[in-house]
């Protein structure tokens, strides 16, 4: 098999990350010389980043954020001694990254990327958009043309999935706001679906609350044919001005929702899911 020369070649090592660190020469090779901050781990070609409990930043710009490598598995929940990545309690440890109200996009995925055991909140989206007929404040509502330009920095305050496809497990989304996706914004490629991926978004075991819009999608929204899988999700208290309190699709998509709760949620619209544009989510439990 041939490598995609545009993916980053990573090493099959671990390095770590503890907020506490007070090592004089952090190179995170152990916990005893752990990188204080997750922006120093992120930049290697580590395999796994491990990162204990405690509270990170990527950084006091809006534009700041966790970027995310492709194929790079990122955990949080350690308490700072373990030597086996099962030893970690994501309940007991919780780990946070905090974008302080200010950063667009407080994690962007890439594909194959792990995210697992952290708490993501203070993700702040722009919330002033203009419609295609260019009068600010209007109601939000993308074109594709727009969505595919790729510089929309009022959707997805929590996390950013700009045709990747990431795995992210165990992981709260909270009080993040945008005009559109407050939690997470995934999209695809197409707007009628006709060159959808098989390797999609992959959220198991999350919680979405609290989370805001001012558009769509309080908690989540989905563009542009991505199938996004959701599995054992709660979506609890997420609101959105307009439609689509917990979940909005637009543009042919349609997740997969498996044994998924919505509760709480409210909109003007589809409190709990809105769908436009020949979106047809799945639903089972």
């Amino acid at each position: 098999m041939t490598s995609d020369p545009t993916r980053p070649q990573l090493s099959q090592r671990t390095v770590h990350v503890n907020a506490t660190s007070a090592a004089n020469h952090p190179d995170g090779a152990a916990w005893a010389t752990a990188f204080p901050d997750l922006q120093q781990a992120l930049a290697t070609n580590a395999a796994e980043i491990w990162v204990a409990a405690g509270t990170y930043s990527p950084g006091t710009a809006a534009d700041a954020t966790f970027q995310l490598k492709a194929g790079q598995a990122v955990y949080g929940g350690f308490a700072g001694t373990e030597s086996q990545r099962g030893a970690r309690d994501v309940t007991r440890h919780r780990t946070v990254l905090d974008g302080g109200g200010v950063a667009h996009h407080v994690v962007i995925g890439a594909d194959d990327a792990v995210l697992d055991g952290f708490t993501i909140r203070g993700g702040h989206g722009e919330t002033q958009h203009e419609t295609t007929q260019g009068n600010a404040g209007d109601p939000l509502h993308l074109t594709p043309v727009t969505i595919l330009a790729g510089t929309n920095t009022d959707a997805g305050a929590g996390m950013l999935n700009f045709q990747v496809a990431p795995v992210i497990r165990h992981c709260i989304f909270e009080d993040n706001s945008a005009a559109k996706g407050g939690g997470a914004y995934n999209a695809g490629h197409s707007s009628t679906g006709s060159d959808r991926k098989t390797r999609v978004p992959l959220f198991a075991h999350c919680t979405f609350r609290r989370n805001t819009a001012t558009a769509r999608g309080g908690a989540i929204s989905n563009d542009l044919g991505v199938d996004t899988i959701f599995l054992d999700c709660v979506f609890e208290a997420n609101r959105t001005d307009e439609k689509g309190g917990g979940m909005y699709n637009d543009f042919a998509c349609s997740p997969l929702l498996l044994n998924c709760l919505f509760t709480g949620n409210e909109a003007a619209s589809a409190g709990g899911i809105g769908c436009d544009g020949g979106s047809s989510p799945v639903m089972r439990n």
